[in-house]
C-alpha cells in the first residue's frame, strides 16, 4: 500500500515555537537555545565578513529562512520508496518564520515567487509563507545574530576578484572549476560547499587542497553547515539544498559585489531526460533544472536586479565534460571526485555505490572519452556484476532512450509529458524557440552517442569467449545485442515482447519450411516478425541470440516431438525461459504436435496445444490439405494475438 503524506505541514521557526518536538503535521525548528528549549537544529556559516551583524538585514533574514526550509525538507517524510505517483511524493507546507525585514518577505509577489521556486525544485505542491516581525530584543542580539555562523573564519573576509561557483566534489563542478580558473588565470576562484556529512566534506577539502597545490592562493574554499542536530531525518532527497546552496552563494555574491554565480552541471542531468521510473515528479533531481534556475534567478532579482545564475555547461553531456580533464591534463584529479547520490547507505570502503543513476552515468561518460581507467573503485561494477531486476532494468532504459533518441523528435521523447518539454525549452538560454529546440535536440544527439560508444568500449575491454559472464551483468546484455557495427539509426535494443519466437529440434525443420509462407504473410503485411536459431546473423553468438529472442517473443510456438523432448538444450534452455514468460510475463505459448511423443510427462502440458490440435492426430500424420488448414488457423490466431 502506497504511503501518503499528510495533507499540511506546518513548520514554526525560531522564537515562534511553543516547543521543540516534531510529528508528521507540525515540525518545530530552533537553530539557539530559546526561552528553555534547546535547539535541535545547528547552522555553521563561515564568516565571511569579520562581523555578522554588518551584513544587512534581508541577507540574514534569507540565510535563515533557506536554512529552516531545508531542515523541515528533510523532518518531512515524502513516503514509501513506492510513492512515484505525485499523490504520495508531494507535500505541502506551511511555514511561520520569524524575519527582520518584514516588509520584503512579507510583499505577496516575494512569497509567490519563492513558492514557484520551492514547489517546482521539489515537486511538491506548496510553500506557503507567514513571515512575523522577529521580537525587539532579537533583532538587536548579537549572539542571535552570531548563531547564524560557526566560529571558523572564511578568506573571503579579505577576499577581492573572486568569483563565486557552486562546489559538490563531484566531476561536473570540478571540471568547471578546473576549466575557470585556466581560461581566467588573473582572477580567483570561491568554492562554495555544502558540509552535508563528514564523508562530502573530507573529499571536498581533498579536491579543494589539490587544487591549491596548482593554482595557489587563487583558491579560496567557504563551507557551510545545515543539518538536524538530535532528531532522526525523515527525508533524504534534500531537493531544497539548492535554494540553501545557492542563498549562501547570493549572500557571498552580494559581499563582494559579485552580480554571477555560476553553476556546473551537464544539460543532460539538468534537463531530467525520461530514461526511467525515478524520472517521474520530484524523484527526477531538478536542482539545475533551466526552469529552477530561471525561476531562482527571479527571485533573487527581488534582492539584486541585476544577479544573474551562470550555467556554463547547459550544452554539455556529461562525457563532454569529462574529456576537459584531458584538454587540462588534469586526469589525476579525476579519481578523487565523487558524483554518488548514496546517502545513508553509502558504501564501505569505496566512494561509489555503482547503481544509482549518478554513478552510472559517471561510468558511461568515463567508458565514452577512453579516460575509465583514470577512475576511482566502485561496490557494485554492474558491467560484470550479477544485478538485480532495479538496476538490470535501469541499464535496460538507458539503452533503449539512447535508441530512442535516434528514431524521435524532442516531442516524441516527451510524449508523456508535453509540459516538462515546454518548460525545458521556455527557460533555455536564448531567445529563438526554434534555436533552443534546435540545441536541446543535439545536446540529446550527441548524449545517444556517448552511450553506444561506451558501450562498444565496454564489451571490447570486459567479454571473452573463456570468461564466466554473469547471467544479469551488463556485459551480459550488451554481448546479445546485434548493434555493434550497424549505424545508430538501426540499432533496436531491449525492446518490449514484439515477435514469434520458434523452438523447435532440427530433425524437425522440414515444418518450419512448411509454416515459413504463412509466417512471411504476418511479417510483410503485418509487421509481425518471427525467428529461430537459422536467422542467427554471422558473427552472433548462437546461445545469445536465442537468449535475445526469447526476451523479446511475444508468442512462443514450439514444434513439439519426440526429438524436441530429448534435446537437452531445449529442456534446460529454451522451455524453462518459455514458460516461465508465458505464466509470469504475458508471453503467450502455442505448440504443436510434430509427432507422437510424451509431452504428457513434460511442462508442456500445462498448456493448450495450438487451434486445439489434437495430439492424437500429429501432423506427421497429416496430409498437406490438413496441414495447410492448420497453419491458416494457427497464423490468425497469432495475428488476433497482437492485434
Amino acid at each position: 500500500m502506497t504511503e501518503l503524506t499528510p495533507k499540511v505541514i506546518n513548520v514554526i521557526c525560531g522564537e515562534l515555537c511553543a516547543t521543540r518536538d516534531c510529528s508528521s503535521t507540525e515540525i518545530n525548528l530552533l537553530h539557539k537555545d530559546f526561552d528553555g528549549k534547546t535547539a535541535n537544529v545547528s547552522f555553521g556559516y563561515e564568516r565571511f565578513v569579520k562581523a555578522p551583524e554588518e551584513i544587512p538585514e534581508r541577507i540574514l533574514d534569507l540565510l535563515q529562512i533557506a536554512s529552516y526550509v531545508f531542515c523541515a525538507d528533510r523532518m518531512a517524510s515524502r513516503g514509501s520508496r513506492d510513492s512515484v505517483a505525485n499523490l504520495g511524493w508531494a507535500r505541502t507546507f506551511n511555514l511561520k518564520i520569524p524575519v527582520r525585514d518584514l516588509s520584503f518577505w512579507d510583499d505577496e509577489s516575494v512569497k509567490k515567487i519563492l513558492n514557484d521556486a520551492l514547489s517546482f525544485m521539489t515537486g511538491d505542491r506548496r510553500y506557503d509563507f507567514t513571515f512575523i516581525k522577529a521580537q525587539e530584543q532579537i533583532l538587536t542580539d548579537a549572539i542571535v545574530q552570531l548563531s547564524l555562523f560557526s566560529e571558523a573564519e572564511s578568506d573571503l573576509v579579505n577576499a577581492k576578484d573572486a568569483d563565486v561557483m557552486l562546489f559538490s566534489g563531484g566531476l561536473d563542478s570540478l571540471a568547471g572549476a578546473i576549466e575557470r580558473l585556466n581560461e581566467n588565470p588573473n582572477r580567483k576562484l570561491c568554492l562554495i560547499s555544502h558540509k552535508s556529512n563528514n564523508s562530502s566534506t573530507s573529499i571536498q577539502n581533498k579536491l579543494t587542497k589539490n587544487l591549491g597545490q596548482i593554482y595557489a592562493d587563487r583558491i579560496i574554499k567557504y563551507g557551510f553547515e545545515c543539518r538536524n542536530r538530535d532528531m532522526k531525518t525523515k527525508e533524504e532527497t534534500q531537493r531544497t539544498r539548492m535554494f540553501l546552496f545557492s542563498a549562501i552563494a547570493f549572500a557571498i555574491c552580494n559581499r563582494l559585489n559579485k552580480n554571477e554565480l555560476f553553476i556546473y552541471e551537464n544539460g543532460v542531468t539538468s534537463i531530467n531526460v525520461p530514461i526511467q521510473v525515478d524520472t517521474i515528479n520530484a524523484r527526477a533531481s531538478r536542482t539545475t533544472h533551466p526552469k529552477t534556475i530561471g525561476l531562482l534567478e527571479r527571485f533573487y532579482r527581488l534582492l539584486n536586479p541585476k544577479f544573474e545564475i551562470v550555467t556554463p555547461y547547459r550544452a554539455n553531456t556529461k562525457a563532454e565534460i569529462v574529456e576537459k580533464f584531458r584538454t587540462y591534463r588534469a586526469q589525476n584529479f579525476i579519481s578523487s571526485s565523487v558524483s554518488c547520490s548514496s546517502t545513508r547507505s553509502k558504501p564501505q570502503g569505496t566512494p561509489h555505490c555503482g547503481t544509482c543513476s549518478q554513478c552510472i552515468d559517471r561510468k558511461f561518460a568515463m567508458y565514452a572519452v577512453g579516460l575509465d581507467e583514470e577512475d576511482d573503485k566502485y561496490e557494485t561494477d554492474f558491467i560484470l556484476d550479477e544485478n538485480n531486476n532495479e538496476l538490470r532494468n535501469r541499464l535496460l532504459n538507458m539503452l533503449l532512450f539512447a535508441n530512442k533518441i535516434k528514431n524521435s523528435t524532442p516531442f516524441e521523447l516527451w510524449g508523456h509529458s508535453p509540459t516538462d518539454f515546454f518548460d525545458i525549452v521556455s527557460y533555455w538560454q536564448g531567445d529563438n524557440p526554434d534555436e533552443k529546440m534546435a540545441e536541446i535536440s543535439m545536446l540529446l544527439d550527441r548524449f545517444a552517442d556517448s552511450i553506444w560508444t561506451a558501450s562498444k568500449l565496454m564489451l571490447s575491454k570486459n567479454y571473452s569467449h573463456e570468461k564466466v559472464i554473469n547471467p544479469n551483468s551488463f556485459i551480459r546484455i550488451l554481448a546479445s545485442q546485434e548493434y555493434f557495427g550497424l549505424s545508430e539509426s538501426c540499432i533496436t535494443i531491449a525492446r518490449t515482447r514484439d515477435s514469434v519466437f520458434i523452438s523447435y529440434a532440427h530433425e524437425d525443420e522440414v515444418y518450419i519450411t512448411e509454416l515459413k509462407p504463412f509466417l512471411r504473410v504476418l511479417e510483410r503485411d503485418y509487421n509481425i516478425a518471427y525467428w529461430y536459431d537459422r536467422k542467427t546473423k554471422s558473427g552472433e553468438i548462437w546461445d545469445e541470440a536465442i537468449r535475445k529472442h526469447m526476451s523479446r517473443a511475444k508468442i512462443a510456438l514450439l514444434l513439439v516431438s519426440q526429438d524436441f523432448i530429448a534435446s537437452d538444450f531445449i529442456h534446460n534452455k529454451e522451455l524453462p525461459e518459455l514458460t516461465k514468460a508465458a505464466k509470469e510475463d504475458g508471453a503467450l505459448l502455442l505448440w504443436l504436435p510434430i509427432s507422437h511423443c510424451t509431452w504428457e510427462l513434460t511442462s508442456i502440458a500445462d498448456f493448450q496445444s495450438a487451434v486445439n490440435t489434437n495430439p492424437s492426430h500429429p501432423l506427421s500424420e497429416m496430409t498437406k490439405a490438413e496441414k495447410d488448414l492448420l497453419y491458416k488457423k494457427l497464423v490468425l490466431e497469432i495475428k488476433k494475438a497482437f492485434a
